[in-house]
């Protein structure tokens, strides 16, 4: 009965998690983002459930009868669970999805910006091509716009990934571990 019982919560975390996860990010990223983020998401939860449930629940199995054993269990896992999972699934995919976001809307970014910027100063400044000016307007313009759009992205996404996902997993784990 126990055995069964923390194999259905690993199962349904899972499950929870993983249809969540790929729903959000499905329209916040783009489809690499996505892929990436539900392969390595889903690897570190499972190994993190796994690993966390059999070595709270080892110290417990041989020390009373199987009636106070599963009632003393599933009151300590559920405690153990809704605030390991809840820390580590934030931690994990906070730092995740930072760093894997930044890194393609960094470079996306990037790329667009110049070429956009390239092709634009270049129709712009056609009659100035030979001067000082232009070369100092050019340079100046994708230095500093780079540098704004960075970091503006960068801060936004962050935060608005974190927000949502910490209240979203949340929700979703005390709802799960109150119905069972």
């Amino acid at each position: 009965a126990v055995m069964l019982y923390t194999f259905e919560i690993r199962r349904k975390t899972a499950k929870l998690l993983y249809s969540e996860i790929r729903q959000k990010t499905a329209t916040l990223l783009y489809s690499e983002t996505a892929k990436l983020l539900y392969s390595e998401i889903r690897r570190k939860t499972a190994m993190l459930l796994y690993s966390e449930i059999r070595r709270k629940t080892a110290t417990l199995l041989y020390s009373e009868t199987a009636t106070l054993l599963y009632s003393e269990i599933r009151r300590k896992t559920a405690k153990l669970l809704y605030s390991e999972i809840r820390r580590k699934t934030v931690t994990l995919l906070y730092s995740e999805i930072r760093q894997k976001t930044a890194m393609l809307l960094y470079s996306e970014i990037r790329r667009k910006t110049v070429t956009l910027l390239y092709s634009e100063i270049r129709r712009k400044t056609a009659t100035l091509l030979y001067s000082e000016t232009a070369m100092l307007l050019y340079s100046e313009i994708r230095r500093k716009t780079a540098t704004l759009l960075y970091s503006e992205i960068r801060q936004k996404t962050a935060m608005l990934l974190y927000s949502e996902i910490r209240r979203k997993t949340a929700m979703l784990l005390y709802s799960e571990i109150r119905r069972k």
